[in-house]
């Protein structure tokens, strides 16, 4: 248990002016926390950061005549900051996609990945989430019922207001929902990359690094330019073609190092100064493991 909570081909329609609007101006946010990236002539997609305890991130996606929302807040404070920017933006809301984390929005239609409902009633997911309960209590909002929410298969594209949002498989290491491609432009998966040293909830083991080459690697072949995650908001592809690096190091010096420090040593060395040094004592920890260590961690 300790492991486990460690641990959008169609294309978009071409809409013309006739009996349509145009998007509304970009609305202005207050509180600095909203990013806003224009998709194409008739999507643009916000991006909420929130600034809690997990460094979640949100999304909606505007349409022509309505819009998409996408991992909506667990924290009740930010939930109601990002129903608020919901409501400046002045449409209705379409569908609610829960991907990798589930928050607020009961009485809209859900949509969620092959299987997701599921997992989220099971073991791993619930039990994470009944520890964020005892954690955080009354700060967290009330879970939708999902019961009838629609899934979405994998390699399918889901088409809403003429946006096209293609299911792709995320990391086979993390939980089995998707890497959402959003207009063809943008790539959402559960964590944006970060030029920093990688979290242990992020590689949880040496087998979670292949998981995250082979996901940086699909990134990178998706031909989108903008890469968010439910976790650090907004990233570049540099970032990604930078994380594919340094992930490619980590394994290399695995190769090579019979210790932990002497592994953390090598790892430093190849990025000297870079942010992060508990996480890479962290995942030293992780991947030096003595059997009796991992038992124990089970």
């Amino acid at each position: 248990m300790k492991k486990a909570l460690m641990m959008a081909t169609a294309v978009a329609l071409l809409l013309t002016s006739c009996g349509k609007k145009t998007l509304s101006p970009a609305t202005a946010d207050e509180t600095g926390k909203i990013q806003t990236i224009e998709l194409n002539d008739h999507a643009r997609l916000y991006v909420y950061n929130s600034g809690d305890a997990m460094y979640d991130a949100s999304f909606i996606v505007e349409g022509i005549d309505s819009l998409v929302l996408m991992e909506t807040p667990l924290f009740k404070d930010a939930d109601a900051e990002f129903e608020a920017f919901v409501g400046k933006i002045g449409e209705p809301v379409a569908a609610v996609i829960t991907d990798y984390h589930e928050g607020g929005q009961a009485g809209v239609k859900n949509i969620l990945a092959e299987g997701f409902p599921a997992f989220i009633e099971g073991p791993v997911y619930g039990g994470m989430m009944a520890h964020f309960q005892e954690v955080w209590g009354e700060q967290l909002v009330t879970l939708p019922n999902l019961e009838g929410a629609e899934e979405v298969a994998w390699g399918e594209t889901k088409t809403i207001d003429g946006i096209p949002f293609r299911f792709e498989h995320g990391a086979s290491s993390d939980f089995p929902a998707a890497s959402i491609i959003i207009a063809n432009k943008a790539y959402l998966t559960h964590w944006a990359p970060v030029q920093m040293h990688i979290s242990p909830l992020q590689v949880s083991s040496r087998e979670a690094i292949d998981a995250e080459i082979e996901q940086a690697e699909a990134e990178l072949n998706s031909g989108c330019d903008v890469f968010v995650g439910s976790h650090c908001g907004v990233s570049s592809k540099e970032a990604v073609e930078w994380k594919l690096a340094y992930l490619k190091t980590l394994r290399d010096e695995l190769g090579k190092c019979a210790t932990a420090d002497e592994w953390m040593a090598a790892v430093e060395a190849a990025y000297p100064g870079l942010q992060g040094e508990d996480n890479l004592k962290a995942l030293a920890a992780i991947f030096y493991a003595t059997p009796a260590q991992e038992a124990a961690a089970e």
